[in-house]
């Protein structure tokens, strides 16, 4: 708790970056990062980067990769786990559309494809369990840009199923609808096998690592909803036979921009058919952070993608 005061006081009164966390795994990488902005405040190196980093000190802070009471402890798990248990009801509703054979498979898709994007809305970093301001509501049609038909198409013209990855975001109620899309493009033969980029460690208050896809599928199983319940032994079925499979890479905890993937990342994208990229994070990332025009075709920026990215 200490030292979670101190980093908070430090950030709050614009100290220089002072970030240590000796032998950890990560922790050699992220003193080449710090190099450029040594002596500056936390307030003066790009947002992207300055957020990242705040979130990595959060864990050097709780001692999670040193030896001790806080090691490999997700000090955001209570929370999490709140979220989970606040969204169930709701996602009961996307698991019975998805069901509906008698709606063709676009509209299914498509729909899907909308749940899964509004559940960013149900993020934990702005909207806390348990504070006074409710997340917005997620079924708002408000798209500046619509590729959901346009995807769901291109889907349907593979001539088999493929691999399809996600790069997730959050958990709790935008896992939920994540896990609500991979059930039908998997039960109707869209996809053969769905890849789940998760986070290597806890951060950014409610990111998704492996354990949190593990946990919130076993819950979903467990659940006295039979609609859930059924949702929850398929995913469950999926994760044991491969067909769904949460890869982590450092890379997605790192601030660096989407056109420095990785030689490794780059190659696996390349056996996936479509990247489905969640959250505000990941978006900011893909475009470097920078000031775009804004009539700035999307694609023009991300064409160092080895793959369709949604």
């Amino acid at each position: 708790a200490t030292r979670l005061e101190t980093l908070a006081h430090e950030v709050n009164q614009g100290a220089q970056i002072n970030f240590a966390d000796p032998d950890a795994p990560d922790g050699v990488f992220w003193e080449r990062q710090i190099e450029p902005y040594r002596g500056q405040n936390w307030y003066e190196p790009p947002w992207f980067f300055a957020e990242t980093l705040f979130f990595r000190a959060i864990l050097a802070a709780t001692g999670y990769f040193q030896p001790g009471s806080g090691q490999g402890i997700d000090p955001y798990a209570h929370q999490k786990r709140q979220g989970l248990e606040a969204a169930l009801r709701s996602t009961a509703a996307l698991a019975e559309r998805g069901r509906q054979t008698r709606k063709p498979q676009s509209e299914i898709v498509v729909d899907a494809l909308h749940a899964a994007l509004w559940g960013n809305q149900a993020d934990l970093s702005l909207w806390p369990i348990g504070g006074n301001d409710a997340a917005p509501g997620l079924h708002t049609r408000r798209l500046l840009h619509d590729d959901a038909a346009m995807t769901t198409h291109y889907l349907q013209t593979l001539p088999r199923p493929e691999r399809i990855d996600l790069v997730l975001d959050n958990t709790g109620a935008e896992l939920l609808a994540d896990l609500a899309l991979v059930d039908p493009l998997l039960d109707r033969g869209i996809a053969s096998h769905i890849q789940l980029h998760v986070k290597p460690y806890p951060t950014y208050v409610s990111d998704c690592t492996a354990a949190d896809v593990a946990e919130t599928i076993d819950r979903l199983a467990t659940d006295t909803h039979p609609e859930l319940q059924l949702l929850g032994k398929r995913l469950a079925d999926a994760l044991a036979d491969k067909r769904i499979t949460t890869p982590t890479h450092w890379f997605w905890t790192s601030p660096l921009a989407g056109w420095d993937l990785p030689d490794d990342l780059r190659m696996d994208l390349t056996s996936a058919r479509l990247v489905i990229s969640k959250g505000d994070a990941n978006y900011r990332r893909w475009l470097g952070d920078r000031h775009w025009p804004a009539t700035t075709p999307f694609a023009a920026i991300v064409n160092y993608m080895p793959v369709p990215l949604l």
